[in-house]
């Protein structure tokens, strides 16, 4: 009897030992993933320097409304998007601070941007000790280029933008002898479009080109414009956020100094023809994204959408960026699956995507395991000042 007893308690307990191991309790939890809930971070400049180009109206407001969107639609496979958005002022101690905060604290599935070159290289090592699935505003090389396992960029690089505009400098414009300046800040950003620059200048066997550096939040440029005049540049290509390019343009026309001006990513902006007004006239931008007001089936989508939770006014190409990349992620967790979503199942997801199709915000998006990076393809643009737009001067080109 006292065998039968002992041989009881130890079926009861080897019961009570399997339905523990296999309770939803005891399961091994996902990052960021609940049965309801998917947390996506954010690591934005909101009031900084660049709060106009990744603040509420730009970048954030983009990923916000995305996802607001995706939610009132039923979320992505019954899950909820939560967002959490961190303001790192355009620093590299705020970006540190919060990327610790939204791993450890918040426990995010994945990042959803980062405001600067330099703040997002200084998470390198973390993103990939981490495994978090991140994409990043920053669109420099070198983000890509040796792949990281984790980390993504939506679009052209900056190294691909100047080389477009150098070779339609060269071949499209027939300037064979073109002297170039450039304008751009004394951070990680600026270094990497002016190294840039002189490579594909030295290609072309063009003279070394002219080198202007702006505070970001600069308020004059006086200097600047008369160095570029001193050094007597027929093109220029300002490389910074949207107030500081309509600073230059602007100084550039009181001294009467009258290069072509080009503009990369975010010196695209029609806020820079509404900054810059007459000084505006001529200038041609580059960009990776259509803008607000352009006609297609993608954005038609996103105007109605943003003006369905927001009607007041139009948004700028950062918002686009923010609505783009937020689609891209959406995307890799849908295809990731409802019961496999993790960080690996997520990289992996966004490693799958082939030839995806914006609706011509964008060109085709492809990424694989060696590349990370969305495409090569921009387009230039040209200021229509009169109507505060910027009209298409060519279709989607790349280097």
């Amino acid at each position: 009897m006292r065998t039968k007893s002992i041989f009881s308690v130890m079926v009861l307990l080897s019961s009570i030992m399997v339905i523990l191991l296999y309770s939803p309790i005891h399961a091994k939890e996902v990052r960021g993933v609940t049965d309801d809930t998917i947390k996506i971070g954010a690591i934005l400049d909101m009031t900084g320097p660049f709060a106009a180009d990744t603040g509420p109206e730009g970048y954030t407001g983009g990923v916000r409304v995305y996802f607001r969107h995706i939610n009132d639609e039923g979320g992505i496979h019954g899950r909820k998007i939560k967002v959490i958005a961190e303001d790192s002022r355009y620093t590299i101690p705020l970006s540190v601070a919060a990327f610790k905060k939204l791993v450890y604290r918040d426990k995010v599935l994945a990042i959803v941007g980062y405001t600067g070159t330099g703040q997002t290289k200084a998470l390198w090592s973390q993103i990939e000790k981490e495994k978090m699935p991140s994409f990043t505003v920053s669109l420099g090389e070198s983000n890509v280029k040796p792949v990281q396992r984790y980390l993504f960029i939506p679009a052209a690089t900056y190294e691909d933008e100047i080389s477009i505009l150098t070779k339609y400098i060269v071949e499209d414009l027939k300037a064979r002898d073109a002297r170039i300046g450039i304008v751009t800040m004394d951070v990680e950003y600026g270094k990497v479009a002016i190294a840039a620059l002189k490579e594909r200048a030295n290609a072309y066997k063009l003279p070394p080109p002219h080198v202007e550096i702006i505070d970001p939040g600069a308020i004059d440029a006086t200097s600047q414009v008369l160095g570029l005049g001193k050094a007597k540049v027929d093109y220029v290509i300002l490389h910074m956020g949207i107030g500081p390019t309509a600073v230059v343009v602007r100084s550039a026309l009181k001294f009467k100094f009258s290069p072509t001006f080009f503009g990369t990513f975010y010196s695209c902006d029609e806020e820079i023809i509404k900054l810059g007004g007459k000084a505006a006239e001529g200038y041609i931008g580059i960009h990776s994204f259509n803008p607000w007001y352009h006609k297609s089936p993608g954005m038609d989508k996103l105007r109605e959408i943003t003006l369905k939770y927001d009607p007041v006014k139009s948004r700028n190409r950062l918002y686009i960026q923010g609505w783009v990349t937020s689609m891209i992620l959406a995307e890799a967790m849908k295809r990731a699956g409802k019961t496999a979503l993790n960080n690996e199942t997520l990289t992996d997801a966004v490693e799958g995507i082939r030839d995806f199709d914006s609706g011509d915000i964008c060109a085709p998006i492809t990424y694989s395991p060696t590349q990370h990076k969305a495409g090569e393809y921009c387009r230039l643009y040209k200021a229509d000042v009169k109507n505060i737009r910027f009209t298409p001067l060519t279709g989607w080109i790349k280097p």
